[in-house]
């Protein structure tokens, strides 16, 4: 829980504020500000990012929240456009720390399974053997351009994997 704490620390205009962390009944809780707009998997229903520029103003800075996260050490493990709020000014917010662990050295130790099917790389479908770190957070952002250029998030990676295996 100690390590929960520095995501209380986070002051960075695209992550979502943490106001407090605690453990009771044998959980952790995580108390975070409540951030006004559409999830971008929202606005991408009702189809206003329409645009290379429109999308590009929600990948670069969603992409400099993620290198604050990972330079302070840890992995959100659960991005996804549900979790990325477009604010009514137009800038995101990356949201739900849920699933964030610490990563310092989990290139050599396994994590558990935590993630969205569709938006997660094979390594987190590895049932605690597979290796992740910051690549884990960059496949997502892949996996959610992909949804929002197509229209559809990708095939998920384990039935990818299992596709191409059966071979």
């Amino acid at each position: 829980m100690p390590h929960s704490k520095t995501l209380a620390r986070f002051k960075h205009p695209n992550i979502v504020r943490v106001q407090d962390v605690f453990e009771a009944n044998n959980s952790a809780y995580i108390i975070m500000d409540f951030e006004e707009g559409d999830s971008l998997e929202r606005v991408l229903k009702k189809g206003k990012m329409g645009t290379e520029e429109a999308l590009l103003s929600i990948v670069h800075p969603t992409l400099d929240a993620l290198e604050a996260v990972h330079e302070a050490g840890f992995l959100h493990r659960d991005i996804k456009p549900d979790n990325i709020i477009v604010r009514p000014d137009g800038s995101p917010v990356l949201l739900d720390f849920g699933a964030a662990r610490l990563g310092i050295c989990v290139a050599t130790r396994p994590l558990t399974v935590l993630m969205t099917k569709d938006y997660g790389p094979y390594e987190q479908f590895d049932w605690g053997t597979g290796k992740q770190g910051p690549w884990t957070d960059l496949y997502a952002v892949g996996a959610s351009l992909y949804r929002a250029t197509t229209g559809k998030p990708p095939a998920n990676a384990f039935n990818r994997n299992r596709a191409r295996a059966a071979k």
